[in-house]
């Protein structure tokens, strides 16, 4: 068997676990045993989530697209892209949630040309320029032809008289650039917060430009090697320390008790260890029926996913959130 066909079968499989919870035709697939043991936990803790929502899985949908293969004699190393779009409905409204990811993926030739699938890895895989479709001098160019909502006004210092904080628009940005980041910023291999800065952005605030990285709040690209951006704009245990501090002006917000209290364009911080360190930020963009927040999030891109990521690999029993509702500017 090649490993086209095992690809084939492998993916299959996986759609089959994300609808039914049923890790067992995988256990036929692959020798990686710490992939199985993680996704057999993943699926228990998505199977008792659905249960505790009411939600009844319909279909899931993986699509592939191999990105480099290497081979050999012995094994052929593959670096994936998967784009699943996955529904269920709760009581009578249905619920579609996307997202994508890469895998690296080593399959062992045995006997007969049959292949084996051995390793089941997170991929490094950096196709971001590449899901453009754009040359790399072709990005740069959009990039310069398409600033950022609001970065030359975020640039200014003065005073401002108080606004409000458009959640219209901050969800506008999260939905148009969920997938493909926009080319006028860079994307980080860790891009979550990044992401979410900019929706916060385009919902009407300025940056609080320092100048400085450990202070104020701003993005202003790269000038060379040197990194011009604060450590609160793109470092999530950042974002979420200048989030739940005291200002009178610039970026505020107000720490609240339970996802329901959140509303769209609010930010939510993950500490997946509970130890007070935050490495994953999200922003509301919907609400399934019983009020309880979607989110969109970039580094594993996802759009309308359940908010409390039991779902994610990174989950743990200890895992803490911070629920932060924006205030105007």
């Amino acid at each position: 068997m090649s490993w086209k066909l095992a690809l084939y079968d492998f993916i299959h499989a996986r759609n089959q676990a994300e609808t039914d919870y049923d890790t067992g035709p995988l256990r036929q697939l692959t020798a990686d045993g710490e992939f199985l043991r993680r996704m057999e936990a993943r699926q228990e803790r998505r199977r008792f989530q659905h249960l505790i929502r009411g939600f009844v899985p319909v279909r899931s949908e993986i699509r592939l697209a191999v990105k480099r293969v290497e081979t050999s004699d012995r094994e052929a190393v593959l670096h994936i892209r998967l784009s699943q779009s996955f529904q269920g409905s709760v009581g009578s409204r249905t619920l579609t949630e996307n997202s994508w990811w890469t895998e690296c993926l080593t399959f062992a030739f045995a006997r007969e040309g049959i292949a084996v699938l051995q390793r089941v890895e997170q991929s490094a895989l950096d196709d971001r320029d590449d899901r453009l479709g754009l040359l790399p001098e072709m990005a740069e160019e959009i990039r310069q032809k398409v600033p950022p909502p609001f970065l030359k006004q975020g640039l200014q210092t003065s005073p401002r008289s108080k606004g409000t904080y458009n959640r219209q628009l901050a969800v506008e940005y999260a939905e148009k650039f969920w997938e493909t980041p926009n080319p006028a910023y860079l994307a980080f291999e860790v891009d979550c917060s990044n992401y979410v800065s900019q929706c916060i952005l385009a919902g009407g605030h300025y940056m609080d430009y320092t100048g400085r990285r450990e202070a104020g709040w701003w993005y202003r690209g790269r000038s060379g090697s040197q990194e011009l951006w604060s450590y609160s704009w793109a470092v999530a245990n950042a974002l979420q320390l200048y989030l739940g501090g005291k200002r009178s002006t610039g970026l505020r917000a107000e720490e609240v008790g339970s996802p329901k209290d959140l509303e769209p364009g609010d930010v939510i911080c993950y500490s997946w260890n509970g130890d007070g360190r935050y490495g994953h930020s999200t922003v509301v963009t919907d609400f399934d029926p019983d009020g309880m927040p979607l989110v969109n999030a970039h580094t594993v891109n996802c759009r309308h996913r359940y908010w409390d990521y039991s779902d994610s690999y990174a989950w743990t029993e200890a895992t803490k959130y911070r629920f932060f509702h924006i205030l105007g500017p």
